[in-house]
């Protein structure tokens, strides 16, 4: 008995892992102070007033903050970025210190454009100041209140529903360990046989003709490449603004 359960232990502890791993996960990085504007307490708590945000409707914001825009306008380091680090259907702020200038790129449903100007009249008081922190805070604050509806009906949290699905996972997994185990039970008094004879009775079988019945096909078909569709992420329509401070 306590072989058998054993692997159902296992299988359930392994998934139970899993699952407090997936609801552990952090969100994807938030913050890359590139130019070094931000304090690291300023960023522990720019980090968990996005969090906070987060705990009702997930919305994946990031921030940027750099020296030099590497011969780029904002607009296409800001999307670069973005390819390179951000998950599709978030926005960036890109804060250019030196020269100082702006993005704020939105992908997907954030895509709108009274949510960007929302977001751009928040900020830019701060960014005129060069209070980069008060900016980043002005940011995360009106991008999670004034979220498109189209984000916040799409959003929901799989923690949420880690608890029952590891109770019918765990049910589930019982009952087919005790319907197999009774199958297993009744089918005792079978023997295999030694022979093959022994499954053949006697003068039961006689084969007096043959034919070649061919039961199925083989088709082999080969995939003709199309080179005229282009690479890059697909999704939802980007979009943004931005601007000198």
């Amino acid at each position: 008995m306590k072989k058998r359960i054993l692997p159902v232990f296992v299988i359930v502890l392994a998934l139970l892992t899993l699952f407090t791993a997936y609801a552990t996960d952090p969100l994807p990085g938030c913050i890359n102070d590139v130019a070094g504007v931000l304090t690291a307490e300023e960023e522990t708590k720019l980090l968990a007033l996005r969090d906070e945000y987060n705990a009702t409707i997930r919305l994946d914001t990031y921030i940027v903050t750099v020296e030099s825009l590497d011969g780029k306008s904002a607009k296409r380091y800001a999307n670069d970025y973005y390819d390179t680090h951000c998950e599709s259907g978030g926005l960036l702020l890109l804060i250019d210190t030196v020269g100082r200038e702006y993005y704020i790129l939105a992908d997907g449903a954030t895509n709108k454009d009274y949510y960007l100007d929302q977001i751009e009249e928040a900020i830019l008081p701060y960014l005129q100041a060069s209070d980069y922190a008060g900016a980043c805070r002005a940011y995360l604050d009106v991008a999670h209140r004034n979220v498109p509806v189209d984000v916040s009906e799409s959003s929901f949290d799989l923690s949420e529903l880690i608890v029952p699905l590891i109770i019918v996972l765990a049910v589930s997994l019982l009952i087919a360990w005790g319907v197999t185990a009774a199958m297993k039970r009744k089918m005792k008094t079978a023997r295999p046989k030694q022979t093959a004879h022994d499954y053949v009775r006697q003068d039961s079988f006689a084969l007096r003709e043959h034919s070649d019945l061919y039961l199925y096909r083989t088709r082999t078909r080969v995939r003709v490449n199309n080179n005229s569709s282009g690479g890059g992420r697909s999704g939802g329509s980007r979009g943004g603004r931005g601007g000198k401070f």
